[in-house]
């Protein structure tokens, strides 16, 4: 539901008689071109919480058996290759395989392994204090359920038939 009320911001009002001037003025002083150039050196600030990148080269192919897909990310900068057999939600298996995880389960141990794994090392006192704080968890992103529901949604999108 949006906001309502005297304090919220319109952001399809037309521009005020001051900021009017104020553009005009700038204009003629400095021309077009110039101000064409600081709109480029100065992009307008993104809004929200910053994206956490950890996780890329997101690809998703066909898995060893009819229903099930291999998920493929890299975590971190120079991190090793992960991969997951997963199968979608509601896909039965033939009986006698083992039982392969949904994305989301699959994903999110995997998640839950790295943010403890990071969690045990930023708690390491014989690290100096810059290297402790590298490895705080909140790199990562958010929480554990985040970030697996961000990589479940990312394996959705790129498993969906084209």
């Amino acid at each position: 539901m949006a906001k309502r009320g005297k304090g919220v911001a319109k952001t399809n009002a037309p521009p005020s008689k001051r900021e009017v001037d104020d553009f005009f003025r700038t204009l003629g002083k400095h021309g077009l071109k110039e101000l064409n150039r600081w709109r480029d050196r100065y992009p307008q600030p993104t809004r929200g919480r910053r994206r956490h990148d950890f996780f890329k080269n997101f690809s998703v192919g066909n898995g060893p058996v009819k229903g099930t897909y291999l998920v493929r990310f890299r975590m971190g900068g120079a991190a090793p290759l992960y991969c997951v057999v997963v199968r979608p939600k509601g896909v039965g298996l033939p009986k006698g395989l083992v039982k392969i995880a949904t994305p989301h389960q699959a994903i999110g141990e995997i998640v839950r392994t790295l943010w403890e794994a990071y969690e045990k090392t930023s708690r390491d006192n014989t690290l100096p204090a810059a290297e402790r704080e590298n490895w705080k968890p909140a790199r990562l992103g958010a929480s554990i359920d985040a970030i697996t529901r961000r990589l479940t949604s990312e394996f959705r999108k790129k498993a969906k038939p084209v």
